[in-house]
């Protein structure tokens, strides 16, 4: 029975076997990073032979190509007794490098697009958002005050009385309920410096 990288194989059969696309495996031509010997035919038609172009690729491809985002090549190692040396090494601490920095570019992304942002942050924002609006209605009672008293008897100096001292009851009563909910809720989990 043959091997699987001594076969011959179409350029779709060997980008499953590489683990990239098709069209990956096209560039890979026409960047020479697969020739020779390990082409069987030539033009369209041509085919690839496996153990040859993985070969190939093992030598020709840097880091980022063969552990990228451009697919991850599957370059089997099968072959080379000796092939977790310390340039593997490097290699799978590049990789852990190169994922460790796009996660914290897709955070970034997330962070400046507006849908990322510190618990902390938020609750100081709807804070400074609940303070403004409470002033607003405040600012407003004399104004409620003057529309009472043009309704009925009372002078509008008497309605606004009323109508201050009912808020400030309502605020205070408010504001409690809000601390008790403030207090039940879990402590923040510090998250380290801003972004």
């Amino acid at each position: 029975m043959t091997d699987a990288n001594d076969q011959v194989v179409s350029k779709s059969a060997f980008a499953d076997i590489a683990g990239v696309s098709r069209v990956r495996v096209s560039q890979y031509l026409a960047e020479h990073k697969i020739s020779g010997d390990a082409l069987v035919g030539t033009g369209r038609k041509a085919r690839i032979r496996v153990a040859a172009a993985m070969a190939q690729l093992k030598r020709n491809l840097d880091v980022s190509q063969s552990l990228g985002a451009n697919g991850k090549v599957k370059i089997d190692a099968a072959d080379d007794p000796e092939a977790d040396t310390i340039e593997d090494g490097i290699k799978r601490a590049r990789l852990e490098q190169l994922e460790l920095s796009n996660e914290q570019a897709r955070s970034l992304r997330e962070v400046q697009a507006g849908r990322y942002a510190r618990s902390d942050d938020v609750r100081q924002e709807m804070g400074r958002v609940a303070g403004r609006m409470m002033g607003l209605f405040e600012g407003s009672l004399g104004e409620l005050a003057t529309a009472v008293a043009a309704k009925s008897n009372l002078p509008a100096r008497d309605a606004l009385h009323i109508l201050r001292t009912t808020f400030r009851t309502i605020r205070e009563r408010v504001s409690n309920t809000e601390a008790g909910i403030a207090k039940a809720m879990p402590p923040s989990v510090d998250d380290g410096a801003r972004p």
